[in-house]
C-alpha cells in the first residue's frame, strides 16, 4: 500500500518543500497550522470541520493585513495545551495561547473553568453522520444490520480522548440498531472492545480513518457526514460516502444525532479577535460551511 497523500492544509502554506519537515514513517503534524510565535490571533478549534474553517480563515485573512494560528485537535487535546499554556512537539515547545475557541458547548464549558471566556455563540450544525467505506463495500452498507451481516469491521473514535464524537457516533448506531430490530444488549455486545468487530481510533479518528480503511485495518467509518463527503472527494479512488439519511429527504434522519458548533472569545487583551468572532457568525462564514455539508445555526448560548 502506498503512503497517502494529504493534500495541504492551512492559511498561509509554503510551497518550499524546504519548510515542509518531517521525518520519515512519522506523523505529519497537520493538525497544527501557521506560526504560533508571530500570530496576531491564535485558535483552537475541535478538527472535524477542518476544512470548513480552513477555507473561512483563508478568506478572512485575504481581507485583513493579519497573520493567524489555528489548531484543530480533540477537545480534551486542546484543553491540556491549554492547561500547559502551549504546545510540545516531541523534543520541541512552542508557548501558545488561544485568543478564539470553537467547539461542542461541553469543550468551552470546561475551557471556561480554565481561562476566562465571553459568552459562547452556535454558529453551525452537522448534517448527521454517513459511512466511508472502500468501494468494494458501498453496496454492502445500507444499514447497521447490513455492516453486521456481512461481518464488516468497523472503525470509531476513541471513548476517552474523543469523547463527543464517540458518544455521538454511538447513539448513532444504537439508534439504527434498535430501529433495525436489534435489542439494547445485542448492540453492546456486538459494539463491546472484544467483539472482533469493532476497531478503534487512538488520537485523531478523523485522521486515521484514511489509513484504518485503506490498510483493511477496518472494513467501514461512522463519520461526520461532512468529513465523509470530504474523504470521498480528496480521496475518490479509495473511498465511497454512504450517507445515513432517511430516503426521499435532504434532512438528517430520525437515527442521527447532530454535532453543535459553538464559538467563544477568550477574555484577554487582543482587539483584534472581535473582528474574527463577527465574521464566523456572519453570512459569508455561513455560506462557506454550508458548502462542506454544514449548517448554519446563529443562536445565542
Amino acid at each position: 500500500m502506498g503512503k497517502t497523500q494529504w493534500p495541504p492544509e492551512g492559511v498561509f502554506c509554503k510551497a518550499n518543500a524546504l519548510f515542509d519537515w518531517r521525518g520519515s514513517g512519522a506523523n505529519q503534524v497537520l493538525d497544527f497550522h501557521g506560526n504560533p510565535v508571530t500570530a496576531d490571533i491564535c485558535i483552537f478549534s475541535d478538527g472535524n470541520h477542518h476544512m470548513a474553517l480552513e477555507a473561512c480563515l483563508q478568506e478572512y485573512a485575504r481581507q485583513h493585513s493579519i497573520e493567524l494560528f489555528y489548531a484543530t485537535l480533540p477537545p480534551p487535546v486542546l484543553l491540556e495545551i491549554i492547561k500547559a499554556n502551549g504546545i510540545c512537539l516531541a523534543n520541541l515547545c512552542l508557548p501558545v495561547s488561544p485568543d478564539l475557541l470553537i467547539g461542542p458547548a461541553t469543550f468551552l464549558s470546561q475551557a471556561g473553568s480554565v481561562i476566562a471566556l465571553d459568552q459562547s455563540t452556535q454558529f453551525a450544525r452537522s448534517r448527521g453522520n454517513s459511512f466511508l467505506v472502500r468501494p468494494e463495500y458501498a453496496a454492502k452498507v445500507t444499514s447497521f444490520k447490513s455492516i453486521v451481516n456481512n461481518r464488516l469491521k468497523l472503525f470509531i473514535s476513541n471513548p476517552v480522548t474523543e469523547t463527543a464524537s464517540h458518544q455521538l457516533y454511538l447513539q448513532t448506531l444504537e439508534n439504527m440498531a434498535l430501529e433495525e430490530g436489534f435489542s439494547k444488549q445485542e448492540f453492546r455486545q456486538w459494539m463491546a472492545a472484544d467483539s472482533g468487530y469493532i476497531v478503534t481510533g487512538s488520537h485523531v479518528h478523523h485522521r486515521e480513518v484514511v489509513e484504518r480503511l485503506r490498510s483493511g485495518a477496518a472494513d467501514v467509518a461512522l463519520l461526520y457526514h461532512h468529513l465523509a463527503l470530504r474523504y470521498a472527494s480528496i480521496f475518490s479512488e479509495y473511498f465511497v460516502a454512504v450517507p445515513v439519511y432517511a430516503s426521499g429527504t435532504p434532512a438528517p434522519a430520525p437515527q442521527q444525532v447532530l454535532a453543535d458548533y459553538h464559538i467563544a472569545k477568550v477574555k484577554n487583551n487582543n482587539l483584534l479577535t472581535d473582528d474574527l468572532l463577527d465574521f464566523f457568525v456572519g453570512d459569508k462564514a455561513a455560506a462557506i460551511y454550508a458548502r462542506f455539508g454544514i449548517e448554519s445555526a446563529i443562536t445565542s448560548l
